[in-house]
């Protein structure tokens, strides 16, 4: 686009000129509509991946069941150890170390809940429900 042959060198055609005007305004409505179409469908895709926030009643009603789990375990140790200790302190004394055994029985196999719960969770993810 330097011009025609035997012009001077700062000198440019007008031809040259209006075609030079004519792509770089195509370029740029070009590069317009990629750019907001690139930018719709971010934003769809986005949509799709992420969910949107949860709102605080959906957080309790996930985690209200969840502190059960974790709660449930020493509240029944209490519950035994009150018993007990209404009959003598041997039988007392004897309830602690066997409260401890059995509060921490599950615990090394804590590993298959958490595994699961996750590959279940990926799998649903993926739209495999089987």
């Amino acid at each position: 686009f330097c011009g025609s042959i035997g012009a001077d060198v700062g000198e440019v055609d007008p031809k040259t000129m209006q075609i030079a005007k004519e792509t770089s305004a195509t370029d740029e409505v070009l590069t317009s509509a990629i750019s907001s179409s690139a930018n719709d469908l971010a934003t769809d895709t986005e949509k799709k991946l992420y969910p949107g926030a949860p709102t605080f009643k959906e957080c309790l009603a996930f985690a209200l069941p969840a502190l059960g789990i974790y709660v449930c375990s020493p509240l029944m140790s209490l519950i035994d150890a009150s018993f007990v200790g209404r009959g003598s302190s041997v039988e007392l004394a004897a309830l602690g170390p066997a409260s401890c055994i059995s509060d921490g029985a599950p615990l090394p196999l804590l590993f298959l809940s958490i595994a699961s719960t996750n590959l279940i969770a990926k799998s649903h993810s993926e739209g495999d429900d089987e």
